[in-house]
């Protein structure tokens, strides 16, 4: 009977502390995606489309600094035979930190280092 009582109590301890984030933010709304501001030259294309950038533009940038960084080759595009380059290619149209990039890390709470290395027109130091 004693057994009981202990296990119920470390059941309810346990169930409350496990659904706790929940009851927590009940009634917090959901604060929605920042819209991406894109200011390509007229007649010029991003290399690659807006959906596959959103789902995986950090591991294309990954490894295009593996490639380029590390192994020292330029990298091109098999299809269109263009260089790529983040200074070259990304930078010469999406040129505004605080507007293109700093507003979906700062919903996605994630610092990346990028800004070590790489300059930014429209950025403070």
């Amino acid at each position: 009977m004693m057994k009981e009582k202990e296990i119920m109590i470390g059941l309810i301890f346990f169930l409350a502390l496990f659904t706790a984030p929940f009851w927590l933010n009940v009634g917090n709304s959901v604060t929605a995606a920042p819209e991406v501001v894109i200011s390509a030259a007229a007649g010029e294309e991003c290399l690659f489309s807006a959906a596959e950038m959103r789902e995986r533009h950090m591991q294309i940038l990954d490894e295009w600094r593996t490639v380029s960084v590390r192994e020292g080759k330029t990298l091109d595009l098999s299809a269109g035979g263009a260089h790529i380059g983040f200074e070259e290619n990304c930078l010469t149209c999406h040129a505004n930190r605080e507007e293109f990039c700093d507003a979906c890390h700062a919903y996605t709470a994630v610092n990346p280092d990028c800004w070590d290395c790489h300059h930014s027109a429209g950025a403070k130091s």
